[in-house]
């Protein structure tokens, strides 16, 4: 914090710049140690010498900020703002305070301010500049980079403003700006080339951003051709930067021949390097479909001039680059695409592909990643000939014991390789429940017998071994699902926990056991095994979707509401440590890095992931937490929701889900595809969408309720009381002249509407409901479909009762009732016909969806009660009796109250029965023990006990249920408790 705030002190001469660090040294140790009233103390105790000490005044608003004060910090910076400080240890304190209180608005101002004082600093217009980079203000940067350079005529601040008026151009939201902005850059770096002031090479990159943004290639690889290219190739710091864009600006203008000619040339240096083999391979069939770029003829691309335009000629250079470099697989695999594009292309293969794929397996079979590699080829290939390069392949490549186990590790990853084809082929799915538990023993015994193979391996290495276990769960999974028999599950996680006590850093081991795990429901068993992954940084993003929504579903509530917040705050700071970054490149003048961070913040700063868990962490609080009507004020108060206005980005929504960590072996039909994850993502919006909209008309509701809105505080800022702003109806007619009240009850008619639109389009979409392993979970919005209908009637209902709607708020009482009875028969129907266990994560699901159901009731009934008491109170007032149709409304609504308590005890008692039944259902598996010593009877090495996975099951279906009753009797206090 010192050198944060303390490090510069450029205006004041050497005696006052002693005594400030003097009287300032013990506020900064106060602020570092998180003593903010010490801090306090002492800034007061130095003000009372030196009233007008605008850092130390600074330093007060920082630790009043720190405290919860806000009001007081707030108008305390605003006064030293007024005043215009231009001392940079002011300003950077200022800094720290605006970015604590996200005002990032008030740092541009604040350097705006002094740069009104001292025009011609640098320092000041440089942090200007950097300021408009934290907020992303392109135009503004433009201008403040034109500023820093008729300040100071550096090179530096020069292409800092063209690099600003490229990203207007390309990023801004003004898109006219691209017919005026781009040729200004582009005249701008030809001033600089003419001038010869062009010195480094991070400016030859951003001259070629620039001529490429304008899809002018054929100029930019003029550029790479002339003095700057040959200089940037002598002096660049990337490894063939020159030669890979000049193929790619070729590609770019159709020059074929000079793509061909410099890949194969860059190959030669290069030879395993694949893209620039599919280049190579690309470049030969557009010369043989006689593809020319426009100032070539035909009569000139006959003549090859040297340039491969054969399929004998490519496959030729191919062999050569094998012979002269045995040892990369870029070669092989070149040639094995050369003839796969051929075949595809309806001609008669160079050379047989299954011998291709023969000889490669002989060469790279010992290698892990062989079957990835060319599994994709297997399609070209008749099933005849494949079942062929499999026999041929088993029968004499690989060397076996006498009772048939490899001699060495090569051997395990060529065996395993056989294995995965005959799962690709789909030999596997053709088996009875006999054959297959058969095929599993088999591949555990194969996995037992290599253990003194791999046991030279580090715990924290993959071993080879570990693909037979991966394989087994995979066919275990497929019977599983197929059969709903739990034997197969049972097996399944007992071989995994086993295994992963050998290798604990096997993370498809992981994956595969919390996949099983999460579809059981036993979620607090997939959470022991999802610790292991050690997720951090980007992958809580890319991954967070394996236990996130389970945790909620599966109704280990305090754990996923830590999981949320966890996740959300790499969101934070994210977005934070991205805008250093960007700074940083600016600096060091590295342009092509800045748009690379730029994409990355914003990748993540729109990931449906971060926007569904701030939602859903608002949610869950608000549902478990709330136990009457001032603490659900108080609740979605503190998360600072504007109902009037929907934060989510809708269209710039980014699914960033990796569904290729977890390895499959199936054929590319089956596997999951683009098509599949694209269908989940839009029906992962729709669900986000009912959420947000829930959401939005739950605070409209409260804040109606009690006429007030939220201050202006972040929602991630927890520990700190919230500062409510009570206004009055009077007060706040800046729309239209509506007043506050007026407003919100316009947001919840319109977000009603909203719902009621969103749901007609959502039923008629079809939803799949099958799981593939490697996919994505199941959709949620299909279980959530009952909950919004019983939600937009509760919404009516609570929109009548505001309007003093007499006659159309009855029906509404009945409807709610009336909605709520059937999701819990629904409830009812589905735990008396729960069997097994791959059930119970949708039951747990639609159990949750419930237990919310309540819970809205609960608030919303709160509101209702609110708004009655008013409406009573004020004809009291008046000395009108209540009358007789009120009377009427009121007899039902506590009617309506009464039957959702009945309804909630029955679906309390409903969720007891099914914890009875499910957890006898665990106890009783030890009485199946003699079926898994049949089993493993013959593989040692899965020694777990039954007895351990029902102890883990036992303890996370039993979280489960305390949780589902212990929210559902709150509710039910909750409901009890409104009287009017």
């Amino acid at each position: 914090m010192t050198h944060q705030l303390g490090s510069n002190h450029s205006v004041l001469n050497a005696a006052q710049n002693s005594v400030a660090e003097r009287r300032l040294r013990p506020i900064y140790e106060w602020l570092n140690s998180g003593n903010n009233k010490g801090a306090l103390q002492e800034c007061d105790r130095v003000l009372r010498k030196q009233s007008n000490f605008q850092c130390c005044k600074v330093l007060k608003s920082l630790a009043l900020h720190r405290m919860g004060r806000e009001d007081e910090a707030q108008t305390l910076l605003d006064s030293i703002l007024s005043e215009g400080p231009t001392d940079e240890e002011t300003l950077q304190a200022m800094a720290i305070a605006y970015r604590e209180s996200f005002q990032l608005d008030k740092i541009c101002h604040m350097y705006e301010v002094a740069i009104e004082k001292e025009p011609n600093n640098e320092d000041l217009l440089s942090h200007l500049f950097m300021s408009y980079v934290r907020l992303g203000d392109y135009k503004k940067q433009q201008q403040a980079a034109f500023a820093l350079y008729k300040a100071s005529p550096k090179n530096p601040y020069y292409f800092w403003a063209i690099m600003s008026i490229l990203l207007y151009a390309t990023l801004g939201k003004d898109t006219s700006a691209t017919q005026f902005s781009f040729p200004l850059a582009q005249r701008m770096m030809t001033k600089m080339e003419k001038e010869n002031k062009m010195k480094q090479e991070q400016e030859t990159h951003l001259y070629l951003m620039v001529l490429e943004a304008q899809e002018k290639y054929k100029e930019a690889l003029d550029i790479l051709e002339g003095p700057l290219g040959i200089k940037l190739n002598e002096e660049t710091s990337y490894l063939n930067f020159v030669a890979f864009k000049k193929i790619f600006l070729l590609k770019q203008i159709g020059r074929w021949k000079d793509v061909c000619r410099l890949s194969k040339e860059s190959l030669v240096d290069n030879p395993d390097q694949w893209n620039l083999y599919l280049d190579y391979i690309t470049s030969i069939y557009k010369l043989i479909d006689g593809v020319y770029e426009e100032e070539e003829s035909e009569e000139e691309n006959s003549q090859s001039n040297g340039v491969d335009a054969s399929i004998s000629i490519a496959n030729d250079f191919c062999v050569e680059q094998q012979t002269k470099n045995p040892v990369c697989r870029g070669p092989y695999l070149a040639q094995i695409e050369l003839i796969n594009q051929q075949i595809s292309r309806g001609q008669e293969a160079h050379s047989p592909l299954k011998n291709l794929l023969k000889n490669y397996f002989i060469l790279f079979g010992h290698k892990g990643m062989c079957f990835s590699d060319i599994n994709k080829y297997f399609s070209s290939l008749a099933e005849t000939d494949l079942k062929l390069v499999l026999k041929d392949c088993s029968d004499n490549f690989i060397n076996l014991d006498e009772k048939g186990a490899p001699k060495k590790v090569d051997d395990i990853c060529r065996q395993l390789f056989i294995i995965q084809i005959r799962r690709y082929t789909g030999e596997f799915d053709k088996c009875s429940i006999e054959e297959g538990l058969k095929t599993v023993q088999d591949l555990l015994s194969s996995f037992s017998s290599v253990n003194h193979l791999v046991s030279v391996y580090e715990n924290t290495e993959l071993k080879p071994s570990d693909m037979y276990v991966v394989i087994s769960c995979h066919l275990l999974w497929d019977m599983w699902v197929e059969n709903r028999n739990d034997r197969f599950f049972r097996m399944a996680v007992r071989i995994l926990e086993s295994t992963l006590h050998r290798s604990p850093s096997n993370f498809h081991l992981r994956l595969l056991l919390v996949k099983f795990y999460n579809q059981a429901g036993a979620v607090g068993c997939s959470l022991e095994a999802h610790e292991g992954l050690c997720l951090k940084h980007i992958q809580l993003d890319s991954m967070g979707y394996i236990v996130s929504k389970h945790a909620y579903t599966c109704g280990h509530f305090e754990v996923a509401s830590s999981i949320y917040g966890n996740t959300l705050k790499f969101f934070t700071r994210n977005h934070k440590d991205t805008v250093d970054h960007i700074i940083s490149a600016y600096r060091c003048g590295s342009f092509d890095k800045i748009r690379e961070f730029i994409k990355l913040r914003d990748r993540l700063a729109n990931s449906i992931n971060c926007a569904t868990l701030t939602v859903e962490w608002m949610l869950i609080d608000i549902f478990t937490n709330a136990t009457n009507h001032s603490q659900a004020v108080r609740i979605i108060s503190r998360w600072e929701v504007d109902p009037m206005k929907d934060d989510i980005l809708w269209d710039d929504l980014h699914d960033n889900r990796d569904f290729k960590a977890m390895v499959s072996f199936d054929s590319q039909e089956k596997c999951i595809g683009d098509s599949m994850i694209l269908e989940n993502f839009k029906h992962e919006k729709s669900y986000l969408k009912y959420r947000s909209l829930v959401m939005r008309s739950l605070a409209a509701a409260l804040f109606l309720s009690e006429d007030i809105h939220p201050g202006k505080r972040s929602a991630f800022s927890l520990n700190n009381p919230i500062s409510i702003t009570k206004l009055s109806n009077s007060e706040d007619k800046e729309n239209n002249g509506l007043s506050l009240s007026e407003r919100l009850l316009l947001t919840m008619e319109s977000i009603l509407k909203e719902l009621k639109s969103h749901l007609e389009r959502s039923e008629a979409s079809s939803i799949p409901t099958h799981i593939v392993l490697q996919g994505p979970n199941r959709p949620r919005v299909s279980f959530y479909f009952p909950c919004v209908k019983y939600y937009v009637c509760v919404l009516e209902l609570v929109i009548a009762v505001y309007k003093q709607n007499e006659d159309n708020k009855i029906p509404f009482t009945n409807s709610i009732a009336k909605e709520y009875a059937i999701l819990v028969n629904r409830i009812k129907d589905l735990t008396t016909s729960t069997e097994h266990l791959y059930d119970l994560e949708s039951v747990f699901e639609e159990i949750v969806f419930c237990i919310e159901s309540i819970s809205i009731t609960a608030i919303l009934g709160g509101i209702c009660i609110t708004f009655l008491k008013s409406s009573i109170s004020k004809k009291s007032k008046k000395k009108k009796g209540v009358n007789p149709e009120q009377e009427i409304f009121c007899s039902a609504f506590k009617e309506m109250l009464s039957s959702l308590i009945s309804s909630g005890k029955e679906l309390n008692t409903l969720i007891e029965n099914l914890e009875s039944t499910i957890i006898k259902n665990v106890e009783n598996f030890n009485n199946d023990e003699d079926f898994f010593k049949e089993v493993f009877s013959s593989i040692p090495s899965f020694d777990k006990e039954e007895s351990y996975t029902s102890k883990l099951l036992k303890n996370s279906y039993t979280h489960t249920f305390e949780n589902f009753k212990k929210v559902i009797n709150t509710k039910l206090s909750y409901l009890n408790r409104l009287k009017l």
